[in-house]
Formats: structure tokens, sequence, C-alpha cells
């Protein structure tokens, strides 16, 4: 099990290292600070956890997305 906390400080702090620009934009979007530093936080907790079971470096791992297939 992988805790991290969602904090705003440390969630901004990894923004500018860890998010690509996409990323950030969607940061913006979010109208509340909780569910902002709750995406950056989710984001960058992935990348620390997929980095150390692929043994590469977290700030060079970069994710794509689909749409949804409802339309949501």
């Amino acid at each position: 099990m992988w805790l991290f906390r969602a904090e705003a400080e440390f969630a901004y702090a990894a923004a500018d290292i860890v998010l690509d620009e996409g990323e950030r934009a969607r940061v913006e979007a979010f109208w509340f600070e909780r569910d902002r530093a709750r995406y950056v936080v989710a984001h960058h907790a992935l990348r620390v956890v997929l980095a150390a079971v692929l043994d590469r470096c977290r700030a060079f791992l970069r994710f794509c997305g689909n749409p949804c297939p409802g339309g949501w």
C-alpha cells in the first residue's frame, strides 16, 4: 500500500517538476483547491511508484489519455 498526502504546498512543488504542460493546464481548470492538490499528488504518486518499478526517472514518465467512451 502506498500513502501520499494531498497537501497543497507539496503538490505545487511537485507540479512544477514532474507534470507536463497538458497536466498543468488541467490542474488550472479545477475549480477547487483541494481538487487541484489531489490531481497533482495523484499524478506525482503514480510517477513515483512507476519509476521505482520500472527503474526509470519519474520526471521522464509521460501519460496520455483517450476520450472517455461514455462521452463524460
